[in-house]
């Protein structure tokens, strides 16, 4: 499956201080074997950012446990989010809805 991912506006990643909003208020769209794409759509989003050096920090810390997801809230917004052992969001940016151009 190839998402049409792009940042919303202004956007920037960010690290998540409380993972448990994304469990509560969001379903996770994407597919297993989208998480390629997920994460080199994140790599891409955070070079040259000041949050560069702790993003790959934490991905070679978490090598063996993340994944990666395109999530839609209850408020129709959507986000592709990076985590670990399958609970924990640790990186996130909005996204404009990735279906916008297959319609």
């Amino acid at each position: 499956m190839i998402m049409n991912l792009k940042i919303k506006n202004d956007s920037k990643v960010y690290e998540v201080v409380d993972s448990s909003w994304f469990h509560q208020n969001n379903e996770t769209i994407s597919e297993y074997d989208g998480q390629g794409e997920i994460y080199g759509f994140l790599l891409e989003s955070v070079e040259n950012t000041d949050i560069e050096p702790a993003y790959k920090k934490w991905l070679k810390e978490h090598e063996a446990d993340y994944y990666f997801e395109i999530v839609k809230s209850n408020d129709n917004d959507f986000y592709a989010v990076a985590g670990c052992r399958d609970t924990i969001v640790s990186y996130a940016v909005q996204i404009e809805n990735p279906d916008e151009d297959a319609k």
